[in-house]
């Protein structure tokens, strides 16, 4: 009983004492015990033109332990929405970004879901993100866009939340 009990406890990642479901521009951190995997999450709660949508985008890094020096993290999209009431666009790109859009030089960075995942019930998205994108979010001054055909738009603190993570959390080593 002890074994198992060690077992189990060695194969939970170990958290920095977060409790609960994040909030907003919430950062959180942990390692996977068993392999030391480097993990770490960014969360953004999604407005849309005429408010809080009920859609919530999760940035995750993972600095794979093996290879922590000479690869930049891992990084995937987890977009969850348990209560979106509506219905989805799932054609191809599923997720863009329109980065700068009022300034000279706008940039647009798109992402899908992988081809061999199964879309079945449509309450949690992850879309694999290139980590020279998520710099390219870092260094936005605005960013606003489409997921599954539903508009957004990050407020400033958000903006200011991705470029936080990203020279913490997504940079190159």
């Amino acid at each position: 009983m002890i074994v198992l009990a060690l077992v189990v406890a060695l194969s939970q990642p170990v958290a920095d004492d977060q409790q609960g479901p994040p909030g907003d521009c919430e950062i959180r951190t942990w390692r996977d015990a068993f392999n030391n995997d480097a993990y770490a999450s960014l969360t953004l709660m999604l407005r849309g033109p005429k408010g809080p949508l009920p859609i919530n985008l999760v940035v995750t890094a993972v600095r794979l332990a093996r290879t922590a020096r000479t690869r930049p993290p891992a990084v995937t999209l987890d977009f969850t929405m348990p209560l979106f009431a509506g219905q989805f666009d799932l054609r191809p790109p599923h997720v863009q970004f329109v980065v700068d859009r009022k300034l000279e030089g706008e940039v647009s960075m798109t992402g899908s879901i992988e081809p061999s995942a199964v879309v079945q019930n449509v309450t949690q998205v992850t879309i694999p993100f290139e980590q020279a994108s998520l710099g390219r979010l870092a260094r936005a001054t605005t960013i606003d866009g489409r997921l599954l055909g539903v508009d957004f738009v990050l407020a400033e603190k958000q903006v200011r939340a991705i470029k936080d993570f990203y020279r913490t959390h997504g940079g190159t080593p």
